[in-house]
């Protein structure tokens, strides 16, 4: 029986730090007591031991919420850029007018989460289940939106511009005055979106090259005749 004690002590060891969960301590110490200055900090895993629900205005720029379980926290206003949300469960909480650029939200569930005037450019939500969530007001400029569950979504006056949609489910979403790719106007009207007829179609821009992308003096070969090297005999 000793035997078997210690045995399942040293299993307990071993799995202690994944069943406390991932989250650095000193990092959510700091933030229950009131910090706002929360860059890179390791969330992940994090759920109730966050006691501090008002998160508004708070800068999480690069900081790692996966596989959290954040139930009714407010995040208005706060600083998510390049943030890692990945497989978070995110109910209830409230994410108005916050900075997503480049955060990585796949497989993020959030599901009627008011995010109007939240930007998401460049971010990756794909896989994410936002059912019935607000992203009006909002942009989503070439967002990862492949897979992503938005059905009953609040679309309305959200720029979409250069968004990948592959896959998505865009069923009851509300689109009026959207901002999307003309590329996508098929796919979208066979989802049964509302406001359909109010999208504001656009066409992608081909990249215009900058100074560092040109060579210098390349194209002059086809506009400038070449002096010869070699002198010409009189």
């Amino acid at each position: 029986m000793r035997m078997y004690g210690v045995v399942f002590m040293a299993v307990l060891m071993v799995a202690g730090p994944t069943v406390a969960g991932a989250f650095n301590q000193a990092d959510l110490t700091r933030l229950n007591a009131g910090e706002n200055m929360m860059q890179n900090a390791d969330l992940s895993g994090v759920g109730s031991e966050l006691t501090r629900k008002d998160l508004k205005q708070v800068d999480f720029s690069g900081a790692d919420f996966k596989n959290s379980r954040l139930w009714g926290y407010v995040f208005d206003s706060a600083k998510l850029p390049g943030a890692k949300l990945d497989n978070a469960n995110l109910k209830g909480s409230h994410f108005r007018l916050v900075n997503f650029k480049e955060a990585s939200l796949r497989n993020t569930e959030m599901p009627h989460a008011p995010c109007g005037g939240a930007d998401f450019s460049n971010a990756d939500l794909s896989g994410a289940k936002a059912t019935n969530a607000g992203f009006h007001s909002s942009k989503l400029i070439k967002a990862k939106l492949n897979g992503a569950d938005l059905s009953n979504a609040m679309l309305f006056n959200a720029d979409l511009t250069g968004a990948n949609l592959t896959n998505a489910t865009l069923t009851n979403a509300d689109f009026d005055s959207a901002k999307v790719d003309s590329s996508w106007k098929t796919y979208i009207q066979s989802q049964n979106v509302r406001n359909f007829d109010k999208i504001v179609w656009g066409q992608r821009q081909a990249v215009k090259p900058t100074p560092e992308m040109v060579k210098p003096g390349a194209g002059k070969a086809d506009k400038e005749m070449v002096a010869p090297k070699v002198p010409i005999k009189q």
